[in-house]
């Protein structure tokens, strides 16, 4: 069986976006962001991914420095 192509998606820079949430298993392409109906899941992966680049890595250890600086919104 050929393998199905996935269409490559591009976000234009200048489009503001609070974030996106998708259901991989049932939504490969990426239509529906579920982000809108999902802002408490939003937020904690925010939280979760500002945590991860204050401390420099996402593994267990002392904090690390970052080389470059990260804004997170």
């Amino acid at each position: 069986m050929p393998r199905k192509e996935i269409p490559i998606r591009r976000i234009p820079e200048n489009k503001e976006l609070d974030g996106q949430l998708y259901d991989m298993s049932q939504d490969i392409y990426e239509e529906n962001n579920l982000a809108a109906q999902n802002p408490e899941r939003i937020s904690s992966m925010k939280a979760l991914l500002k945590e991860l680049v204050e401390n420099g890595r996402s593994t267990p250890g002392a904090k690390q420095a970052n080389d470059a600086k990260i804004v997170i919104k």
